[in-house]
């Protein structure tokens, strides 16, 4: 997700990028992914973020950077632990190379790795809380072959992907009240 979206044009940056994390603030999803952009973004992410962090009580990893982009890994710790700790979880990271009994730490670290070296490794769906089946079906069927697509590919049976847009949806919703009613 971007912060210099055009729809958020003229918001301060922590309205902007709270707007962006909602669904790991609600604990919809274990973590996000945010695209800084700009050098203003970057600027006010660097001189802000320990504070947005820990108000948030989430937890980050600046994970690529290249002239005045970042992007940034955004997590809510307790959540992805669980989410990594799945047996259906497990099974993916081990089979796309993370070692048997990894640590937290170290799964993240392999992860940046990678996302570095490759720029978008496709396990990180583990990490931002996709179906196990919506991560495989993307992995072995190369993004094609899906049956929905909308914040993420869809492969199989859609019924719990859809329920989970649907939170997502309800708590972007409620974060775009929050905004309005506060302008």
């Amino acid at each position: 997700m971007n912060v210099s979206s055009p729809y958020c044009a003229g918001l301060p940056f922590h309205i902007r990028f709270n707007f962006l994390i909602c669904t790991v603030l609600a604990r919809v999803k274990p973590s996000a992914i945010v695209h800084l952009r700009s050098h203003s973004d970057r600027d006010d992410w660097l001189r802000t973020k320990d504070e947005l962090m820990q108000e948030a009580g989430l937890s980050y990893k600046e994970i690529w950077e290249k002239d005045s982009q970042l992007t940034v890994f955004i997590y809510a710790e307790d959540f992805l632990r669980e989410v990594l700790c799945s047996r259906e979880n497990l099974t993916i990271l081990k089979k796309y190379g993370y070692p048997s009994g990894f640590s937290f730490s170290e799964a993240l670290d392999i992860l940046v790795s990678r996302y570095d070296k490759d720029h978008f490794p496709h396990e990180i769906g583990v990490f931002l809380g996709y179906p196990p089946k919506d991560v495989l079906g993307y992995i072995e069927n190369n993004g094609k072959n899906f049956v929905l697509c909308k914040y993420w590919k869809v492969y199989g049976n859609p019924d719990a992907s859809i329920d989970m847009f649907k939170r997502i949806d309800f708590v972007r919703q409620q974060a775009v009240h929050k905004v309005l009613s506060a302008l």
